[in-house]
């Protein structure tokens, strides 16, 4: 269990971009008393707006990461059907066990943030903020987490590889929320 308003104080703290600020207080929103959202609380109707930048992962802490949905708008960019695939696996070799880590510490109770840097294929540069934050424990036992990436461009244009957008990023940090989601079933 956690504190909502010590989470709320914890997320105040940080330097947010504004559709990230809005996908953070649309979290918030669907708190129930000190309880972490369930994923059945997620409306597509009320977060039209995150949507085509969006991803509900399933995460067994220090095990695996699955991707359940991705937005059009990821999709698009990076080229390929994302729903199904391992998060881990597509990580470059040598950062997997650092997103495996960061995920599940996430799903115990953690909120996440980072930027990458993204090339283009018309040599500009892109950097992107993205969010991650943790849903209650499925009814199948999984837990879910949901992450929204803001790209600061109006459309999502070409890349010059995936590797950018599924690689390191150039910051991430991880902020606990105090007690931890229990891991036992």
């Amino acid at each position: 269990m956690f504190s909502k308003n010590a989470v709320e104080t914890i997320l105040a703290d940080v330097d947010l971009e504004e559709i990230n600020r809005a996908f953070v207080q649309h979290w918030l929103s669907l708190w129930q008393g000190n309880e972490l959202p369930a994923r059945a609380q997620l409306n597509p109707a009320k977060m039209k707006r995150f949507l085509s930048k969006m991803m509900i992962l399933d995460v067994a802490p220090d095990q695996g990461v699955t991707i359940r949905l991705a937005g059009t708008g990821l999709t698009a960019v990076l080229e390929m059907e994302l729903a199904g695939k391992d998060w881990i696996a597509l990580a470059p070799e040598h950062y997997r066990e650092e997103r495996l880590r960061i995920f599940s510490d996430i799903a115990r109770g953690a909120f996440g943030v980072g930027h990458r840097r993204i090339d283009l294929l018309n040599d500009e540069v892109m950097t992107c903020e993205e969010v991650i934050l943790p849903l209650a424990r499925n009814p199948s036992g999984a837990i879910s987490v949901i992450i929204h990436v803001n790209t600061q461009l109006p459309r999502l244009t070409a890349i010059k590889s995936a590797t950018h957008a599924l690689g390191d990023p150039i910051d991430f940090k991880v902020i606990g929320f105090g007690a931890r989601q229990t891991l036992d079933a």
